[in-house]
């Protein structure tokens, strides 16, 4: 099963998030989906059993770190300016990141 790391449930990430559940089942596809705002996050994965959720602060190390580390591949939607967060976890764990 192949983990994805969604950072970042805002407006724009709907799409994404969609579409990833929607195709969770034939691919196999586990999607977390983090962010600092249950509500959003909820309201994303909307009950689907192929959907994490996962409240964090994207600034915090020790919280973000675990997250990136059981991914198979991170996708930030997060703003630019807190990209280099998530980058320096997947660089230092190996992981692909894609903004």
């Amino acid at each position: 099963m192949l983990t994805i790391l969604v950072a970042g449930a805002g407006k724009s990430s709907i799409y994404l998030i969609k579409y990833l559940l929607g195709h969770a089942a034939r691919n196999k596809w586990k999607v977390i989906v983090a962010d600092g705002d249950a509500k959003a996050v909820n309201e994303k994965i909307g009950g689907s059993p192929h959907g994490e959720a996962a409240i964090i602060d994207i600034t915090n190390a020790a919280q973000r770190r675990p997250l990136v580390q059981q991914a198979d591949i991170v996708v930030s939607l997060m703003p630019p300016h807190l990209h280099i967060h998530l980058a320096k976890v997947c660089l230092d764990v190996k992981k692909n990141l894609i903004t």
